[in-house]
């Protein structure tokens, strides 16, 4: 396996994929991505505005000679599109749409959307990215597993502006965060929330977890500083592991973030890493 960057051909025929509700998504900048690809001779087959409309599946971009997808969206709506084409033999062109953006940084740097279309068209070059996987799901990013998953929930009622729902969220998720936890093989004890990410390592066929403790609130002032300072890996309630292989186990189904998209899986849950059939247009400094 290899995730090193390799000469390609420019995307000529794509299919668009927009999310509307994510959070750099206006009327203006989408008019300019389809401004940018006319003038470099990109012509857009379709569009599909996730989630409210399916995503295209292989049949539908095959029947119209698609060899690139645009996304315009978040981690999340990549991460959708991704597993649900992960045989296509075909190209996806990451735009930053969402909040954070982690996997469009890591193909384009601080490159804007209109910036990464004109770079795929004019010099493009293609790459293969890690990602993790857990049953039939994918993360191109992180898995965040455990209890404290759920408070993802607040996220949502924060970003709908429901300030009741977002108290309700809230309460539940710390009720759920102090009550339960997972545990990781390999690990000693329980866990609140267990990242798991493949990064470059997914190229030896390893994954890196991290479980978090935080066995009283002390703890979880402690994470929080290290959080902010960059190195919260290196908290005393923070326990990780490098391996080729995971298991998540709970008495209770598990809550797991994908990218931020909330999945539900029974336990146990088993991890491990991989690299793309699909290929991604890179034009930052990954190349």
């Amino acid at each position: 396996m290899t995730a090193t960057a390799s000469s390609a051909q420019p995307p000529h025929r794509a299919w668009l994929v927009i999310n509307p509700s994510s959070h750099s998504f206006t009327d203006t900048l989408l008019s300019d991505i389809r401004n940018t690809a006319d003038k470099k001779g990109l012509k857009i087959c379709g569009e599909s505005r996730f989630p409210k409309e399916e995503l295209p599946d292989q049949r539908t971009l095959e029947a119209h000679s698609v060899d690139t997808v645009i996304l315009f969206g978040g981690d999340g709506t990549i991460d959708a599109m991704a597993c649900h084409v992960a045989d296509w033999p075909g190209n996806l062109l990451l735009l930053p749409g969402g909040t954070m953006n982690m996997l469009p940084r890591r193909l384009h740097g601080d490159a804007g959307p209109c910036e990464i279309i004109r770079a795929a068209c004019e010099a493009p070059a293609i790459r293969s990215l890690p990602f993790v996987q857990a049953g039939p799901h994918r993360s191109f990013v992180s898995i965040l597993a455990g209890p404290a998953a759920t408070f993802v929930h607040a996220r949502e009622a924060l970003r709908a502006g429901r300030l009741r729902r977002l108290w309700r969220a809230l309460g539940f998720a710390w009720r759920i965060s102090w009550s339960r936890r997972i545990h990781v093989s390999g690990l000693n004890g329980g866990f609140r929330l267990v990242m798991a990410e493949a990064g470059e390592q997914a190229e030896k066929g390893k994954l890196r977890v991290a479980g978090i403790r935080a066995r009283h609130l002390g703890d979880l002032l402690t994470l929080v500083r290290s959080w902010w300072g960059s190195n919260w890996r290196d908290a005393t309630t923070v326990a990780q592991l490098e391996t080729i292989a995971a298991e998540l186990r709970s008495t209770r189904p598990i809550h797991a973030l994908f990218d931020g998209e909330e999945r539900i899986l029974e336990s146990p849950v088993h991890l491990s890493a991989g690299l793309s059939k699909t290929q991604f247009y890179t034009s930052g400094t990954d190349q």
